[in-house]
């Protein structure tokens, strides 16, 4: 049997072409298949973001069918509040490499999930980025910890999450809103991963 994963990133809150994704998804996503989305989904920029710090938005996308997430570093613009409230009422994000300030995780968001699809276990591993295009560490602290939000260096807590799991999964996906670039680079430390 086929899965198919459908895959978005960096939406930045244009709602047409959402409405694009949900028309497209309805038509084509069958019980097997993945639907992921990699971050910068909220956008402020958009006013329907800023009159209820992104719930109504994240409603649009869970509408879409969506599996799970990961954090972009606009999400983290809205600040900590209001990404524990959008996890609080069940929004699918995922992120092993995100803290408060004070390196408290975000209750009752996970590092991981694991997914049964046509028999097989899918340990998919979401991860924000903290790396800068020229692969300076630590590159968006600046600004999300203005919010409390903190990212952190994301190989070991990705190998964590495998370690954790050893044994009860068939493949592993990583969602990352790093860039082709940084994620060439982490592939090299994660070969356990298979698919970014």
């Amino acid at each position: 049997m086929r899965i198919h994963i459908y895959h978005t990133n960096d939406i930045h809150s244009n709602y047409d072409f959402l409405k694009k994704v949900h028309g497209y998804l309805r038509d084509h996503k069958r019980e097997n298949d993945f639907y992921f989305d990699s971050g910068d989904y909220t956008d402020l920029k958009n006013i329907i973001v800023q009159a209820d710090q992104g719930r109504s938005a994240m409603e649009m996308l869970m509408s879409c069918g969506l599996d799970g997430m990961t954090l972009g570093n606009n999400e983290v613009d809205m600040g900590y509040e209001a990404v524990a409230e959008l996890v609080s009422q069940n929004a699918p994000m995922i992120v092993a490499n995100v803290t408060d300030n004070e390196d408290s995780p975000i209750p009752k968001m996970p590092a991981s999930k694991i997914y049964v699809r046509a028999g097989k276990r899918f340990l998919v591993i979401g991860i924000a980025p903290f790396y800068k295009e020229d692969m300076t560490p630590s590159g968006y602290n600046v600004f999300s910890m203005m919010g409390n939000l903190k990212f952190h260096p994301p190989v070991e807590l990705v190998r964590k999450e495998l370690d954790n799991n050893q044994g009860n999964y068939d493949f592993c996906i990583l969602l990352s809103h790093s860039g082709c670039i940084i994620e060439e680079e982490i592939r090299k430390e994660l070969p356990e991963v298979d698919l970014f």
